[in-house]
């Protein structure tokens, strides 16, 4: 698993290495090539701007990496859930669901995501 800081979200993935992509668009999101089994890599697929190669400390920052699986206490350690989040997580990782790319819009920046990049 790793755990990931971008200039706009903290990113949760199963994978146990870096992302591939990161956009240079509104959103700055980082992306494991497994998020576009049936998209373009062109565009991001959050923001719809460019993508470039991901590089460590540039487009993001390794917060957590480890060999072991995700746990709640994981996404605790750096993002403060609210009660529908942490059984949401919950659920997804009790189900053994592969969690490839989770991204949580860091709470300075919600408003900013609500207004330039999350469809209306």
């Amino acid at each position: 698993m790793i755990i990931i800081d971008s200039p706009y979200h903290i990113i949760f993935s199963c994978l146990n290495e870096n992302p591939i992509f990161s956009c240079v668009g509104k959103c700055k999101k980082s992306w494991w090539l497994r998020g576009f089994l049936n998209l373009s890599k062109e565009f991001c697929p959050l923001c719809h701007g460019d993508l470039t190669d991901a590089v460590e400390k540039v487009h993001f920052t390794v917060l957590k990496s480890s060999k072991k699986q995700l746990s709640l206490n994981d996404f605790k350690q750096f993002y403060t859930l609210d009660r529908e989040d942490k059984d949401y997580v919950n659920t997804l990782l009790k189900s053994n669901v592969d969690i490839s790319n989770l991204g949580v819009v860091k709470k300075a920046f919600e408003e900013k995501a609500k207004q330039d990049w999350l469809e209306k």
